[in-house]
């Protein structure tokens, strides 16, 4: 499910939430942060990316205002390295290729 808002600022964001037990194969160690292997949340808007680990399970019922602030506290996404661990995986999950 993709949901969309437009923040304070007047960008329109777009937010889904990436979930896939194939992310629990990647060692911890090898994470930012640990929580992204049970899934994130990913905010995207026009030349940005988010993602927000852990998330509340009822993300799809918060109000615009809170989806917002959800996303001010979301990991700004900079593109990863082709060699890194995460990137590969990470990326197939966000497409839906896991």
């Amino acid at each position: 499910m993709i949901m969309r808002f437009v923040d304070g600022k007047g960008r329109d964001w777009s937010v889904r939430e990436v979930k896939d037990p194939n992310l629990a194969m990647i060692p911890p160690h090898l994470l930012t942060d640990p929580e992204f292997a049970r899934g994130w949340l990913l905010f995207e808007s026009a030349g940005e990316k988010r993602r927000l680990a852990p998330y509340p399970d009822d993300w799809m019922h918060l109000s615009v205002r809170q989806l917002e602030e959800c996303c001010l506290h979301a990991s700004r996404v900079e593109p990863v390295p082709a060699t890194s661990t995460f990137s590969p995986v990470a990326r197939a999950a966000e497409m839906g290729r896991v």
